[in-house]
């Protein structure tokens, strides 16, 4: 038998997961309770930090397991997955973060924390 982890544990593994594009620790973390919308510091769940490393099979799964696209801490006040993937991709010259988000249906209609309103 395996024993339980602390929810700040599985909620840590199933982030550095996102952020390493760690399917099947993911997939492990999620069965065993960790919580889709945990948000750190920085006000990101585990489905920014897996967009940001473009790691979209941990995301297809975290989104299938119940992430929801338009996470937000703090409406208004803090970004949404897609502000964050519109960021990176006008930084990187693609579009492929954006594209794979809208496709699964972000909200364009959400406000961003930098008070530029709508996208």
């Amino acid at each position: 038998m395996t024993a339980a982890m602390p929810q700040t544990m599985l909620n840590e593994a199933l982030r550095a997961a996102a952020y390493s594009g760690d399917l099947k620790v993911a997939q492990q973390m999620i069965a065993r309770g960790a919580d889709l919308e945990c948000f750190d510091a920085s006000y990101t769940t585990p489905l920014h930090t897996a967009i940001a490393h473009r790691h979209f099979l941990v995301a297809d799964l975290l989104i299938a397991a119940g992430a929801d696209v338009n996470a937000q801490k703090n409406p208004g006040y803090s970004n949404t997955p897609l502000h964050l993937a519109i960021y990176l991709d006008a930084r990187d010259g693609t579009d492929e973060r954006t594209q794979y988000l809208l496709f699964r249906g972000a909200d364009l209609a959400r406000r961003a924390w930098i008070g530029v309103g709508k996208l």
